[in-house]
């Protein structure tokens, strides 16, 4: 997802969204995240 220029949308429940969380090498920031009660934007 490195080379892809689009906005990286992720989906997810409002009680799994928390300030900060650990982060692999492997893994890639959404720019746009979806819950049942809002849309957060970076």
């Amino acid at each position: 997802l490195k080379e892809v220029r689009a906005p990286k949308v992720g989906v997810a429940y409002s009680f799994q969204v928390l300030d900060r969380v650990p982060r692999d090498e492997g893994d890639e920031p959404v720019s746009i995240l979806i819950t049942e009660e809002e849309v957060i934007r970076r």
